[in-house]
């Protein structure tokens, strides 16, 4: 009787531990994407709101007619330390030389986003900047105004010297 008892122990801490695993499983079925590739416009605003991907990759220039935000908080992988964003305006080789730059038309592009950068392309428009961490890199240019909405904001922004703005940079908000 006492090893029957044992047994039927076993079995039932195994079946919890199994249920466990499934849960998780369901967890990760629901995770947002990586990256997204934007096939048009319209993938745009979905792929940098709060339920979109770490990092967005650009294949060819888009036009928006109306505002996107980058929003929410979207880490690159589970575990990371601090959220983070990417707007890849290119493609590049396997070694990840630039082969191609693109650009992302649209009236504002504003950013609400910690650590959001925008890398090796062009964004037409005037961005505004509601969050820390804004990065421009890698040769990437804004065709507008950088406008960012205190100082602190604008003293945690990178901004590299082989990039530009051919706007004012300065504080402002919309």
């Amino acid at each position: 009787m006492k090893h029957l008892m044992i047994l039927v122990l076993l079995v039932a801490g195994l079946g919890f531990v199994f249920a466990g695993g499934q849960g998780e499983e369901g967890a990760d079925a629901m995770s947002r994407p990586t990256q997204v590739v934007i096939e048009g416009s319209g993938d745009v605003q979905p792929a940098l709101g709060p339920d979109g991907a770490w990092i967005v990759i650009f294949e060819d220039d888009v036009t928006v007619d109306s505002q996107v935000v980058v929003d929410g908080e979207v880490y690159e992988e589970e575990g990371a330390d601090a959220p983070r964003r990417k707007l890849a305006l290119y493609t590049q080789d396997g070694d990840r030389n630039v082969t191609a730059r693109f650009t992302l038309t649209v009236p504002e592009l504003v950013v609400r986003h910690e650590n959001t950068r925008i890398q090796a392309g062009t964004v037409a428009g005037d961005v505004y900047v509601e969050a820390e961490g804004f990065q421009l890199t890698s040769g990437a240019s804004i065709e507008g105004n950088l406008y960012f909405a205190s100082e602190a904001l604008q003293d945690s922004a990178t901004i590299d010297d082989d990039t530009t703005v051919t706007g004012e940079v300065g504080i402002g908000s919309l």
